[in-house]
């Protein structure tokens, strides 16, 4: 991977987009400063295996929000980063902290971080190095339990996109479904099977989704991962030169059977 640097405005400089998709509420200030979370929302929710009790956490925390409460609306942001499958960081292994306290806890900075492995403009070493760099402004109990956790794609406390979905879906906080539409076992619903009928042979491959945007391609594995095995950097800018912005596309990507083994 290229490093790649994003200067000094990388603090302050979250996506507009993001900073504003949750009720217009601007996450950049310093309101979000020094908020400890670990302790509070996700010790209630590993404090029970029971899924009432998870999704009356949620509750909980959408009615404090609603109220004005910066701690709940911190909360809930880092659910939306840690849940929402179009957000890929990029990031396999991120580094624990031990015994570290008193820290600022910069939540905006965290978030600033979050939005720059998201966009690629942060990467390779220099991601490894920045990584390292906001985890020692952290205390290790918000870093260990919930930061590192967003950048992991799990927040290791008993909840899913489904169990936040179950008390947010139709809230500013809702989180997006990725879903691909599947292949049914025709034999399963014979009487259906009437009139003149199309019928090809299945082919080996990996099922593939193409997002392409005026910023290009991207391709999405069926559960929602970026997947760059198949196709590379330039392959990637061809497909966005052939095809249309703003248009999905989805089958099965057929590959040679080498690289499925690869895979």
């Amino acid at each position: 991977m290229t490093d790649t640097n994003t200067g000094s405005n990388e603090n302050s400089d979250i996506n507009s987009a993001l900073v504003n998709s949750m009720n217009t509420l601007d996450f950049s200030t310093d309101k979000f400063k020094g908020i400890k979370l670990a302790a509070d929302w996700i010790r209630d929710l590993e404090s029970s295996d029971s899924r009432l009790h998870k999704e009356s956490v949620v509750e909980k925390a959408y009615m404090a929000a609603q109220l004005g409460s910066a701690s709940a609306q911190c909360f809930l942001f880092n659910c939306y980063q840690a849940y929402n499958p179009y957000y890929v960081f990029g990031v396999k292994q991120v580094p624990e902290t031990d015994g570290l306290e008193f820290r600022a806890n910069p939540w905006p900075k965290f978030w600033a971080l979050c939005e720059a492995l998201r966009t690629r403009s942060l990467s390779g070493h220099a991601a490894r190095d920045r990584i390292l760099e906001v985890a020692n402004e952290f205390d290790s109990e918000e870093w260990n339990n919930l930061c590192r956790r967003v950048l992991i794609k799990d927040l290791r406390c008993g909840i899913s996109e489904k169990t936040l979905n179950k008390v947010l879906g139709k809230t500013e906080w809702k989180i997006p479904v990725f879903a691909c539409q599947l292949a049914t076992d025709s034999e399963k619903h014979v009487g259906k099977l009437k009139g003149p009928m199309r019928i090809e042979k299945k082919l080996d491959g990996v099922r593939v989704l193409a997002i392409v945007s005026p910023g290009g391609a991207v391709l999405y594995s069926r559960n929602g991962k970026e997947d760059h095995l198949l196709l590379d950097e330039a392959g990637l800018a061809a497909a966005s030169a052939v095809l249309s912005a703003g248009v999905w596309f989805a089958g099965p990507f057929c590959v040679v059977e080498k690289l499925l083994k690869d895979i």
